[in-house]
């Protein structure tokens, strides 16, 4: 469980950090197809579905239109992606609580307020009335399980497995 969510929220980070380039790259082809004075564009050297190799700016014009749509679809998708992600993540988030109403299980209240929620762990054991060696001592255990999982995981290629 723990692992999972680790690498659930490091998948949402990829994700944003994928869809933040696209974008980016989206606004320098935007940039790059901008308007220009017409009479200086060079009509008879336009260059279809190739990269181009000319230097004059005008010849790119297709490719970059192409270009533009391809980051567009991707930036759709990427949306799209995380979306889902944060959606699972909160659906997640949702279970952990239902679990923590229902059972008192001090290592996935640790988990839960440490991990999921982000807070320091003097802040942790405050809420779950241990002392903070005590609490460290169970986050230092829900650490290696994260790691002994996702090494796991990783040898078996799967992904948010509980």
């Amino acid at each position: 469980m723990y692992a999972c969510y680790k690498q659930l929220e490091r998948d949402i980070i990829g994700t944003k950090m994928d869809l933040k380039r696209a974008r980016e790259k989206r606004a320098m082809l935007i940039d790059l197809l901008g308007p220009r004075d017409v009479k200086a564009l060079a009509y008879d050297h336009i260059v279809t579905n190739k990269a181009p190799v000319a230097s004059n700016k005008d010849t790119y014009i297709i490719y970059y239109y192409n270009e533009l749509i391809y980051i567009s679809d991707y930036i759709n998708i990427l949306k799209g992606y995380l979306d889902k992600l944060l959606s699972i993540k909160k659906e997640f988030t949702r279970l952990v609580e239902e679990y923590l109403k229902n059972f008192k299980d001090l290592e996935t209240e640790v988990f839960y307020w440490h991990h999921m929620k982000g807070l320091n762990l003097n802040e942790v054991s405050s809420k779950v009335h241990y002392s903070y060696g005590y609490v460290r001592r169970i986050n230092m255990e829900i650490v290696r399980k994260i790691k002994n999982n996702v090494t796991e995981m990783q040898q078996t290629n799967k992904k948010y497995v509980v």
